[in-house]
């Protein structure tokens, strides 16, 4: 797992997102308590479901990343 925060982020309720170039990774209450990994396919497992759970309509489109490192 990488140590740069660049991609780290709050995301709310206690709830802290960062990226390790693979996986997103979730932790709770701290950004060091890391607890769940999500591969892409199980972050979009995540979206189908907060769609239904929501009532949503999500959109994922995948654009060309740019590294500012």
């Amino acid at each position: 797992m990488t140590t740069d925060n660049q991609h780290d982020a709050y995301l709310g309720d206690g709830v802290y997102a960062s990226f390790d170039g693979y996986q997103i990774w979730l932790a709770v209450n701290h950004h060091e308590n890391k607890q769940v990994a999500m591969e892409p396919t199980v972050l979009l497992s995540l979206l189908a479901y907060a769609e239904r759970v929501y009532g949503l309509t999500i959109t994922v489109t995948q654009e060309p990343r740019h590294d500012n490192s």
